[in-house]
């Protein structure tokens, strides 16, 4: 047997799996301005999935992608291209009727906790008399929750606290029409402070502000004030994109990170972000399911924020779906994983879907027999990669096939390592379970199983080009 230590040589890959792993994220100094208004180079270690309490991307549907089932219902609102360009990808409210409603839940009323909303808006106008809602969530009779809006005064965001509009926190800088524009509220329960940004980078801070009220059971609205409230509506004309509600205080150089993240979102067909459970973060619901594996830190040090895997009988199943059968399509397979040993006999599988009797389907694995990253193709083994991976750390490892070319390109930490002609797609007809962590058990009585942690499992049905695969690893997903 090896030493643990050693260096694992060499990765590959091939189709009838395709297999990645490997990959140690550099510390990443991120400028970002604080609330004293100067720049200071801090090492960014909140992930952007922890703390979710929601998340609506606005892909086409309103549905809450943070796996907690806050889906909104959509009215009179149009989908549109996001700031990226993609299609379908943002919502388009008319300013008159248009809104999302989200059913009331006790974790989205915010009270006595720390909270952060954020949201991707471009103004087409504003409500010069009333203002635009962008997240609204009160009830009559009072101050008793919150509104996040746009003055229509002052063009300015604010967002409204128990004590009122005069008892909010208003920015000092305005927000002009026609252009994305990225805003975001941190609330802190402790100091009663609320802290404003626009564009990521900080603005002003309001403090003496209470808490929003256990009490608020009133309906949560994207695009207008609480109807039994407001005959105007507050309606917001203009489109919205990527609203994000946290039960936390995200920090500066968070906020900076989510403005600054890459266009790693389209086309997702499933992202297992590991966060105390197997779901689907790409709101498609392949949900998995947990089998012996434990939660850890992950990468940046959250805890219960990755899974590890035993080596023996740990794994994650996840039910068979159409679009994970990567047939006759561009893809991509991206993971953070960290090998504590590697199974020098048979191999150590990332991700697995393939039945028995043939090449059929893909895996993506590190081969024990040659320490290397590998998916089996259905022409057999395929490329291999130049690069070592070694075990106790952290690496990126990611395979990006292309159907036209019938090539599979690896990368390693963001970087591209080398090129495989001549892989297949895999079939179509592969309906077998995926795993995580281990091959397909009515194939390999061994089972190739995984030993040491994984995180942040990403599969596209698109081809992600060097660029966007040099971002993903530079940003805290």
């Amino acid at each position: 047997m090896k030493k643990q230590n050693k260096p694992i040589t060499l990765w590959a890959i091939a189709i009838l799996a395709t297999a990645f792993t490997a990959c140690q994220k550099p510390a990443k100094l991120n400028p970002s301005t604080s609330a004293d208004g100067t720049k200071s180079n801090t090492l960014t270690t909140q992930s952007l999935t922890n703390g979710l309490i929601a998340y609506w991307p606005l892909d086409g549907n309103a549905s809450d992608v943070s796996g907690n089932g806050h889906n909104g219902t959509t009215y009179n609102v149009t989908s549109v291209a996001d700031r990226f360009g993609n299609a379908n990808s943002a919502y388009h409210f008319n300013g008159s009727t248009s809104y999302i409603s989200v059913a009331d839940n006790a974790a989205l009323r915010l009270n006595g906790t720390d909270f952060t909303i954020n949201a991707w808006v471009k103004l087409d106008t504003y409500n010069s008399s009333f203002g635009s809602e962008v997240v609204d969530k009160r009830l009559p009779g009072g101050n008793t929750g919150y509104t996040f809006s746009i003055n229509g005064y002052a063009n300015t965001v604010s967002p409204l606290g128990t004590f009122g509009w005069g008892g909010g926190a208003t920015s000092t800088v305005a927000i002009d029409t026609a252009q994305w524009h990225m805003i975001t509220v941190v609330y802190t329960a402790s100091s009663q402070e609320i802290k404003l940004y626009k564009d990521g980078v900080y603005n002003n801070t309001t403090s003496s502000m209470a808490s929003p009220l256990s009490t608020n059971n009133a309906t949560l609205y994207i695009g207008c004030d609480n109807p039994t409230i407001s005959s105007p509506g507050y309606f917001f004309n203009g489109s919205m994109d990527d609203i994000r509600i946290y039960g936390k205080a995200l920090d500066a150089n968070t906020i900076g990170d989510i403005y600054g993240a890459p266009n790693v979102n389209t086309g997702l067909i499933a992202y297992w972000a590991f966060d105390g459970n197997a779901n689907d973060f790409s709101g498609n619901n392949n949900n998995g399911t947990l089998h012996n594996v434990t939660p850890v830190a992950d990468r940046n040090g959250n805890a219960n924020s990755a899974y590890h895997f035993n080596g023996s009988n740990s794994f994650i199943s996840v039910a068979d779906n159409t679009a994970l059968r990567l047939s006759g399509t561009d893809f991509t397979i991206n993971a953070w994983v960290k090998l504590d040993d590697y199974n020098a006999s048979y191999g150590s599988e990332v991700v697995d879907k393939r039945l028995p009797g043939g090449n059929t389907g893909y895996t993506f694995s590190i081969n024990g027999y040659a320490n290397t990253v590998s998916p089996l193709g259905t022409f057999g083994w395929g490329g291999t990669s130049t690069v070592a991976l070694d075990t106790t750390q952290w690496h990126m490892v990611t395979a990006v096939y292309t159907v036209a070319t019938q090539e599979v390109k690896l990368y390693k930490d963001g970087v591209y390592n080398n090129t495989t002609s001549s892989i297949a797609s895999p079939l179509s007809t592969n309906n077998a379970t995926l795993y995580i962590g281990c091959d397909n058990p009515i194939i390999s009585s061994p089972g190739y199983f995984f030993n040491g942690a994984m995180d942040d499992i990403r599969i596209y049905n698109r081809a992600l080009d060097a660029t966007a695969i040099t971002q993903l690893h530079n940003t805290i997903n």
